[in-house]
């Protein structure tokens, strides 16, 4: 696999990774009980969990992948403050 390939799949798991993040940050949203809310609850705990359990998995799918084909890891490019 050649350094374009290489990027190519890095640039893939990452989209990947940031839709994930949003669905997440959905689902939180609607637990927020916020009055701005875009979202409505309409996830039982139990459906939230598969849905939680279903990122983390394709998360990890990820990592091995990532770790199986020696591809590195972009750094983070700011801190959380």
């Amino acid at each position: 696999m050649n350094a374009n390939h290489q990027r190519h799949l890095v640039s893939a798991f990452g989209h990947i990774d940031r839709l994930l993040a949003a669905a997440r940050e959905i689902l939180a949203d609607t637990e927020a009980a916020s009055p701005f809310s875009q979202y409505t609850q309409d996830v039982s705990p139990v459906q939230r969990k598969v849905v939680e359990d279903h990122i983390r998995r394709v998360r990890e799918t990820m990592d091995r992948l990532m770790n199986d084909l020696h591809l590195s890891r972009p750094q983070p490019i700011c801190g959380t403050l």
